[in-house]
């Protein structure tokens, strides 16, 4: 996790601890691509997803494809935006919804 939050200089959220509040959090948005993610992570006041989808190929993610069950595809996922792609890791911005906008 350190090293990830060298390169990006950027607190990282899934550094949390079996058995803390944070860990429950963390597991209700392993599923990186249900559409309840993105809110959850909103209202965490979190702006951005890194997503490392060669870990993801790789297995080097814990259960990462136990969780999942596939590589993720954010791109239909309602409240995030595409913001770049770095060989295999893309980020996403969050889109908080606002009223009459569900994105």
């Amino acid at each position: 996790y350190l090293l990830y939050q060298r390169i990006h200089q950027k607190k990282i959220f899934n550094g949390s601890m079996p058995g803390t509040d944070a860990y429950l959090i963390k597991e209700r948005v392993a599923r990186i691509n249900d559409e309840e993610t993105p809110k959850i992570l909103s209202s965490l006041g979190i702006k951005f997803i890194i997503v490392h989808l060669g870990r993801y190929r790789e297995g080097t993610f814990k259960n990462a494809m136990d969780i999942v069950g596939e590589i993720p595809d954010l791109s239909k996922t309602k409240g995030l935006k595409l913001i770049k792609k770095f060989g295999e890791d893309e980020v996403y911005e969050i889109i908080k919804e606002s009223r009459g906008n569900k994105t």
